[in-house]
């Protein structure tokens, strides 16, 4: 046996050829992984981006509904106690993620905060105090309560 592959001892053609081939291979298999790599980076980026604009405009809506539901409880100051509730509309994700609305610093700032993403809106100075709390994403009802505001899941 040892004599049959005597004469292919010399002969490294097929060797060549094949570890031509594999290195191709794993090149290949490199740059794909790196151009993967660098893509699905991007589009963290391009994710969070998304998340923070959309997390600006939808604070911009409810601070601004705030301010319209203070004036409605000011305008309406006469009856003994007013009813005044605000719905707002709004989306459960931002750029597919969850997010939370929150009243804080004693109703001075309203925070909306996905995973990596927390955007802070000043609110108007308001005639009508409003109560601190957190609620999830998704249709909002701004309520008055008899004493102050109330931020809450619709």
């Amino acid at each position: 046996m040892r004599d049959a592959l005597a004469g292919f001892g010399d002969d490294e053609r097929g060797v060549s050829v094949m570890v031509g081939y594999v290195l191709n291979l794993a090149v290949a298999a490199i740059l794909i992984g790196g151009l993967i790599t660098a893509a699905g980076g991007m589009m963290d980026s391009r994710a969070t981006q998304s998340a923070d604009a959309q997390l600006e405009v939808l604070g911009s809506q409810v601070a601004a509904e705030v301010a319209g539901a203070d004036r409605l409880v000011a305008a309406s100051s006469n009856a003994s106690t007013p009813t005044v509730a605000v719905r707002i509309e709004l989306p459960r994700t931002v750029a597919g993620r969850s997010y939370t609305i929150a009243v804080e610093n004693n109703g001075t700032q309203l925070v909306l905060e996905s995973e990596d993403v927390r955007v802070t809106h000043r609110l108007p100075a308001l005639r009508t105090p409003i109560e601190e709390g957190r609620i999830p994403g998704g249709d909002v009802e701004i309520r008055y309560t008899g004493v102050a505001l109330e931020v809450r899941s619709a």
